[in-house]
């Protein structure tokens, strides 16, 4: 269990009764969602405040809130010392109607987050893959701010997504100290996309000196779901690197804006495009002009 990052604290094991467990899965039957909810509530034991709830609510909590501590106490106040967390059981109630088919408006995973975020993690779980199962993990236990960029930037490349001569857009950001790399392409081999979604995550992530880089290579041509191809997740201390230094001088400039939500470069400091000029005489006119 502490290989998936559970109980690696030491914490108590989460229990639940047969009937609860039997509820709860009848509600949640993607194993990337109650995978992340166990990671969630073990996280949320460690908060050191005592909660006067059941299983039940807690997983319905999760549904809504994916069990964010802010959510519940505020970002930045003081934590209580006790929490009643009520209200949530109708969540599941929901969900398990939509699954025995008693609900006139029937949904996919009850799990309340963006569209954008919902149709990539559909597709991480279509991969089968270990790389894939440990992004899955990563973005549900992401801070919404992240899971919003993301979206936003995901939206933005799809409902711009055009034929061009360029056979690769990009956009990429610092959120919350993390890079983001989103890659689109029309037409290029899988193996190629592959490489840059790779290779362009690494370069933006040594670039912003962030200890973590998520990259999304999306194929568009179809519906939004069927778009990932490529998932890269990159976690490691920032080390200068005289080739990456090298390979950040020949970067191309990016074809499209900055992820939506990242924090932009000062007037004087580079372009986050990767043109080495500064950001006023490169894409800040452009950006004042729409």
């Amino acid at each position: 269990m502490q290989q998936l990052g559970l109980f690696s604290k030491g914490e108590f094991p989460v229990s639940v009764g047969l009937l609860d467990l039997d509820y709860v899965t009848r509600a949640i039957d993607r194993p990337d969602v109650l995978l992340g909810y166990l990671r969630a509530r073990a996280q949320f034991q460690l908060e050191g405040v005592e909660l006067l709830t059941d299983e039940v609510e807690l997983v319905g909590a999760y549904l809504s809130t994916r069990l964010r501590a802010q959510r519940f106490w505020g970002q930045g106040r003081p934590k209580p010392g006790l929490a009643v967390i009520d209200g949530y059981q109708e969540e599941l109630e929901k969900a398990n109607k939509e699954r025995n088919g008693s609900s006139s408006n029937p949904a996919g995973s009850p799990l309340r987050v963006p569209d954008e975020i919902r149709a990539i993690l559909d597709g991480l779980r279509s991969r089968r893959d270990d790389n894939s199962v440990v992004v899955s993990q990563w973005l549900l236990d992401a801070p919404d701010v992240v899971l919003y960029a993301i979206a936003k930037g995901a939206r933005e490349l799809y409902d711009n997504a055009v034929r061009q001569s360029s056979p690769i857009r990009r956009i990429s950001g610092v959120v919350e100290g993390i890079s983001i790399t989103l890659c689109t392409t029309w037409n290029d081999p899988p193996s190629s996309f592959s490489t840059h979604v790779w290779g362009k995550t690494a370069l933006e992530k040594y670039r912003s000196r962030a200890p973590v880089g998520l990259g999304l290579g999306l194929r568009f041509g179809g519906a939004l779901d069927e778009a990932l191809e490529v998932a890269v997740l990159l976690e490691s201390p920032w080390k200068e690197d005289a080739a990456v230094e090298s390979a950040l001088q020949k970067e191309a400039p990016l074809l499209v804006s900055p992820l939506p939500g990242a924090k932009l470069p000062g007037r004087n400091d580079p372009c986050f495009c990767g043109s080495g000029k500064k950001f006023k005489h490169c894409h800040l006119p452009m950006m004042a002009r729409r």
